[in-house]
């Protein structure tokens, strides 16, 4: 983690880099665009392609924090915390194809921010809020309660970002590309990824093990690459509930499910 701390963080389709003290610890987000270079040879014969980590907000505190640590790791993500000096603690757990970057709050009060101060901070219903920076990118907010219910109307940001209290519960951000895709994504932010799991069955199937913190009957909805979606046509799908609780590279489909996925 030292070594590779400042090392960006390849989501897709996020691109995520950890910020630490003196202050507080934070998470950026970017969702850019790809840009191409072709070689000598002509505009036929592309040389090398790559998407500039240029952060759209920031995901952190008010209060000053500890330098961030991983607790755990698996195949497709991992979890980051990050501690306070008085008990407060901040969990950002982070998955391949995950469409919103997820803070868990425990005493912090939340700050979604950028270097160069927002353009607009509207309230758009109790618990959700859209969020647009000086780059003219949109982003919606989501602040929800432990068990994944929205927050009342009493919860409000100010035109920096900040939350008005300390929170217990879960801060969730998302890249508004299109405006169609405002109601799929407040649909489906209820639904909370805390870890995703394969496996292989007898018959040589994968099975992917998606699990929530969250108590309600949402759909979680997840991204996958192209690929992935024509597996998921020609194969048998089982979805089944849980007792547990536009892309750098293209990888725009989504694939909705409230628990093991089997492929």
């Amino acid at each position: 983690m030292k070594d590779g701390f400042a090392y960006p963080i390849y989501t897709m389709p996020y691109v995520l880099t950890l910020a630490g003290p003196p202050h507080a610890s934070k998470l950026h987000v970017s969702h850019g665009t790809q840009k191409t270079i072709y070689g000598s040879l002509g505009n036929d014969r592309m040389q090398t392609y790559f998407t500039p980590h240029v952060p759209d907000l920031s995901l952190g505190t008010k209060e000053p924090t500890a330098a961030p640590r991983i607790v755990n790791e698996s195949l497709f993500g991992v979890h980051v915390s990050v501690k306070g000096w008085f008990g407060e603690e901040l969990d950002f757990p982070i998955f391949t194809g995950m469409p919103y970057i997820t803070g868990q709050y425990s005493g912090f009060t939340p700050r979604v921010s950028h270097p160069h101060g927002l353009e607009r901070v509207e309230k758009v219903k109790p618990g959700v809020w859209s969020l647009r920076n000086r780059r003219q990118q949109e982003y919606r907010v989501y602040v929800l309660q432990q068990n994944g219910h929205l927050v009342d109307n009493s919860y409000d940001f100010n035109n920096e970002g900040l939350l008005n209290r300390k929170l217990l519960g879960w801060v969730r951000i998302a890249h508004l590309l299109k405006d169609n895709d405002r109601d799929t994504l407040d649909a489906h932010a209820s639904a909370l990824l805390v870890g995703c799991e394969v496996e292989i069955t007898g018959n040589g199937s994968l099975r992917y093990l998606f699990q929530r913190a969250d108590t309600s009957d949402v759909e979680l909805l997840h991204l996958s690459f192209g690929h992935q979606m024509q597996l998921m046509s020609i194969q048998t799908e089982e979805v089944q509930t849980s007792s547990l609780l536009s892309a750098p590279t293209n990888a725009e489909e989504s694939q909705r499910s409230q628990g093991p996925l089997l492929l």
